[in-house]
């Protein structure tokens, strides 16, 4: 791995004496696998000093106004949703007479609402501290 860092004129910048050995280190730790879906954000700072400490200042408050929610019941009822208009499909391709469209329009709303309880149930169990 070379430190150059060649910029569009064709000329090069002075690379950081480290920079080859920071990013060997970060090439050679694997990977931490992600479940889906997740959003992924990288930043970058060219900061020192004071500077450095008001950014990182800015990237944590960042961040805890955009605490991401393991349990949106939308995202679990659509993908519920999803499930029984295949098990619906599937019945009726096996002949039952079942309307696919009415059948997975009626069940919305109780998939929302189950899927509201038990994630309302799940959050006070975890704001209460019992597991």
């Amino acid at each position: 791995m070379t430190a150059d860092v060649a910029i569009k004129d064709g000329g090069k910048l002075n690379p950081h004496p480290l920079r080859a050995a920071v990013l060997g280190e970060a090439h050679a730790r694997p990977f931490t696998p992600i479940e889906t879906p997740r959003r992924i954000l990288h930043f970058a700072f060219e900061t020192t000093g004071d500077a450095a400490k008001r950014d990182r200042a800015t990237l944590a408050d960042f961040c805890t106004r955009r605490h991401l929610e393991p349990l949106k019941p939308s995202a679990i009822s659509y993908y519920v949703v999803g499930l029984f208009g295949y098990v619906i499909r599937g019945l009726h391709d096996e002949g039952a007479p079942i309307d696919i469209s009415l059948s997975t329009a009626l069940f919305v709303p109780i998939a929302v609402a189950a899927i509201w309880w038990v994630v309302r149930c799940i959050r006070r169990r975890h704001i209460a501290g019992a597991d």
